[in-house]
C-alpha cells in the first residue's frame, strides 16, 4: 500500500499511461464480471494482475528502500540468481495454469 511505487512510474513519461490502464483494466474487469464469457473475464484479470506486477516493479527500481538500499547492493551472486531465474521460469507459469484451471472448474457456480 506504499502510494512510493505508484509516485515513481507517475513521473515517467509514459508511466501515466501505464497507471490510466491499469484504472482502465480494473474498471473493465468489474464490466467484464457481468457481460463477458469466463475466459474473457480470466484474460483480463490476468492482464491486469501483469500490468500491476510491471509498475511495481518499475516503481521500485533501483531503489528497493529509498534511500537505503538499491538494487546492486542487496543483490545476490550469480548463481543464486540463476537458481531463482530457473526456478521463477517453472512455477510462474504453473501458477498461473492453476488459477486458469480452477478457474475454469468454478465456471458458472455462482448464480446472479
Amino acid at each position: 500500500m506504499n502510494p512510493a511505487p505508484w509516485q515513481q512510474v507517475w513521473q515517467l513519461a509514459w508511466g501515466k499511461g501505464l497507471i490510466l490502464s491499469i484504472v482502465l483494466l480494473w474498471l473493465f474487469s468489474l464490466l467484464a464480471l457481468q457481460k463477458l464469457s469466463p475466459f474473457r473475464q480470466l484474460a483480463v484479470t490476468l492482464i491486469l494482475l501483469a500490468a500491476i506486477v510491471i509498475q511495481t516493479g518499475i516503481g521500485i527500481y533501483p531503489e528497493l528502500i529509498p534511500g537505503e538500499m538499491n538494487l546492486h547492493r542487496v543483490a545476490s551472486g550469480g548463481i543464486t540468481q540463476a537458481f531463482l531465474l530457473t526456478g521463477i521460469a517453472f512455477i510462474i507459469p504453473i501458477t498461473l495454469l492453476y488459477h486458469s484451471w480452477a478457474f475454469w472448474v468454478f465456471r458458472g457456480k455462482i448464480e446472479k
